[in-house]
């Protein structure tokens, strides 16, 4: 958790940093080991997550290949994909 800069209300940029790169860390190791199960847990109750290919970003049509809004409704999208639903071959901009 970072902790507080100077002034006492910002957070120290190093320590936030450092959090920043340990939650890139323990998301990519639960996709590495297909731990799908957990990934939900690394978003916000609120938050919205969307999936779009490389290509369709470059060519400015960001249409989501998944998109889901709140926690409660990724496990069962995410799930879906370590059950073999596998996307095709392609490059995916998360």
């Amino acid at each position: 958790m970072p902790t507080k800069g100077k002034s006492g209300s910002e957070p120290d940029l190093f320590s936030l940093q450092l959090a920043v790169e340990h939650l890139h860390a323990r998301y990519a190791h639960a996709l590495d080991a297909d731990q799908l199960e957990d990934w939900p847990n690394f978003f916000t109750e609120n938050g919205t997550y969307r999936i779009t290919t490389a290509e369709n970003e470059a060519r400015g049509l960001p249409l989501p290949v998944l998109y889901a809004e709140g926690r409660a409704l990724s496990p069962h999208r995410f799930l879906g994909l370590s059950q073999g639903n596998r996307p095709i071959q392609s490059q995916f901009r998360v």
